[in-house]
């Protein structure tokens, strides 16, 4: 048993024998307060209990084979025990002068007590400190609570003694339970390893990449809290020809330790630490499989688990143009057929170029989106901005950035990446076209997406940049100015100087807000363009004809009655 999962027993014994049942109760003299203890708490001995079933406090279970001190009046222990079990007990403190036990005919208590039958209630005398048993007599609960001043004044007379600690003893008639399977206090979780404390609660891995094991990790425990009795019968089937192999500590998952030989599996353990090893009929193909665990018959855990196969091809999926001097990138899936498959790329150092000279893996290919944080390449480019538009993801792809020499110079280079195939041990290749451009802005031009907007439409202004070779800027080249704006409208998003072109392009959306004539305008500083403008129009349709229109109007109506007096003079001079 590992040291995690002992302390977690060891706090759920305590409070089982602490709250166990009805209990009788006898004193012998000790020195005032045990070292480490608290004022008159109440001390729960294992070693010399029997007929204990469980024990819990509001922190959860406790252990019913270790001494455990009860925690405050408000958190008192729980312990559950048979009739005729026997809790051994111990109460401390400088000057203990009483305890009161409610129900006292369940349980006895070998100390002086007197009976104050109306109120139910059992007074100790000033000798209350001390080591007592305390013995089950019939179903039932009593709460035993200690007190630094006599608990009454007289027979059935309660004095104003303020309470110190409680605890509660839960009498059963049997633990015949201790071997059947409760979900109450089991904890069962399916990862990537071995796991010594397990719970429902937690994020569960059903899906493998090539070559992986599954681990169905298990802590089987009975109604009272405790785990199941070492003659606990375990049974694991798998389907589809998977293969299973039961574990009872971390050794299950060692490097050196085998997969299963079979689909079925059979063993006689407690409920402590158990994990079931599940790998694929193949691990090449891979493939789907339904795990069934039992315990003395009864279903504990059902697990459908898919292994992915290895990946037939390596694909691109994105790339982003580097900057001489600095870093690129692109982005990546592996796949068998449409199945994405788990994994890691690298270049063949051979295909590596004056021009691109290291590519690095900033993120493995994943079955589920990840988070790209952690590298620092990765918060300073804010990769998973430009990918998914939050920072650092969460991405499925991989991701891997290229490094783009000062003297490679603009261009494009060919390289070649690969994957280690997990379970055959050989490459798969594909090739990427790598390019780096200029980060410098050297010229730009601005346009809109139209040459006239209504009041309210949204508008899109492009920036268009180019570096001293005239072609485009890299992917990470930024706009370093927010003097980026549109008349009449306001921005949809706010303008950052961090902004990244993409293909040499940056876009930026406006709300139309005022009519007029107006200009988009960048003030950019670029080496050779220092700011750039677009003009357009924005009509407010809702008022009607503008003075334009009358104008035009007017105009129109002018040209039409001078046509038609033209015409009538030339019909008269025909007349003559």
């Amino acid at each position: 048993m590992s040291k995690k999962t002992m302390k977690q027993r060891i706090a759920l014994v305590a409070v089982t024998a602490l709250t166990a049942g009805f209990l009788s109760v006898a004193t012998s003299p000790v020195a005032n307060a045990i070292d480490g203890h608290k004022d008159y708490s109440i001390m729960h001995y294992a070693g010399a209990s029997t007929g204990l079933c469980a024990a819990s406090n509001s922190d959860g279970n406790r252990s019913i084979t270790v001494s455990e001190e009860s925690v405050s009046l408000a958190k008192p222990t729980t312990v559950t025990m048979a009739v005729g079990g026997v809790a051994s007990i111990g109460v401390s403190g400088p000057a203990a002068t009483g305890i009161t036990l409610t129900s006292g005919g369940i349980v006895t208590i070998n100390t002086t007590t007197v009976l104050h039958s109306q109120l139910g209630l059992l007074s100790a005398d000033s000798g209350a400190s001390g080591s007592m048993t305390v013995t089950a007599n019939s179903v039932g609960s009593v709460t035993l609570t200690t007190y630094l001043a006599d608990p009454m004044t007289s027979v059935n007379v309660p004095s104003a003694a303020v309470p110190q600690y409680k605890m509660i003893f839960n009498i059963v008639a049997t633990c015949a339970a201790s071997g059947t399977f409760s979900t109450t206090y089991s904890g069962v979780r399916t990862h990537t390893s071995w796991d010594d404390t397990p719970l429902y609660t937690e994020a569960e891995t059903l899906s493998y990449g090539a070559g992986d094991k599954a681990y169905i990790n298990m802590d089987l425990y009975n109604g009272y809290a405790q785990s199941m009795p070492a003659t606990t019968a375990l049974a694991v089937s798998a389907t589809n020809g998977a293969l299973v192999k039961i574990g009872t500590d971390s050794t299950i998952d060692d490097s050196t330790t085998s997969n299963g030989t079979a689909s079925a599996a059979n063993t006689t353990t407690d409920g402590e630490d158990i994990a079931i090893r599940v790998a694929p009929a193949s691990a090449v193909a891979g493939g789907t499989t339904t795990v069934t665990v039992t315990a003395n018959g009864v279903t504990v855990a059902t697990k459908t688990l898919t292994f992915l196969p290895e990946a037939t091809a390596i694909v691109v999926t994105k790339k982003y143009v580097g900057s001489v001097g600095g870093e690129g990138g692109f982005t990546f899936q592996l796949t068998n057929g449409t199945t994405k498959v788990p994994g890691d790329v690298s270049a063949l150092v051979t295909s590596l170029t004056p021009r691109i000279s290291t590519v690095t893996q900033l993120k493995a290919a994943s079955i589920d989106p990840a988070a790209t944080s952690g590298t620092e390449s990765l918060s300073t480019k804010n990769w998973g901005n430009k990918i998914t538009g939050v920072d650092n993801g969460p991405i499925s792809e991989g991701l891997a950035e290229h490094t783009c020499t000062s003297a490679g110079s603009v261009g494009k280079d060919t390289i070649t990446l690969r994957h280690l195939l997990p379970v055959t041990d050989t490459y798969i290749t594909t090739t990427v076209e790598l390019s780096c451009a200029s980060p410098a802005i050297s010229t730009y031009t601005v346009s809109m997406d139209k040459a006239a907007y209504n009041i309210g439409d949204i508008g899109t202004m492009t920036i268009d940049a180019k570096g001293p070779d005239g072609g485009a800027v890299s992917d990470f080249a930024v706009t370093g100015s927010t003097d980026i704006s549109a008349g009449g409208a306001t921005p949809t998003k706010a303008v950052s100087a961090s902004d990244a072109f993409t293909a040499g392009k940056r876009t930026y959306t406006f709300q139309m807000t005022t009519a007029g004539t107006f200009n988009g305008l960048s003030a950019i500083s670029g080496l050779v363009t220092k700011s750039a403008t677009a003009k357009y129009t924005v009509t407010d349709p809702t008022s009607g004809v503008s003075n334009a229109d009358v104008l035009k109007s007017i105009v129109a109506l002018i040209a039409s009655i001078n046509k038609q007096i033209q015409a009538l003079q030339k019909l008269i001079l025909a007349r003559r």
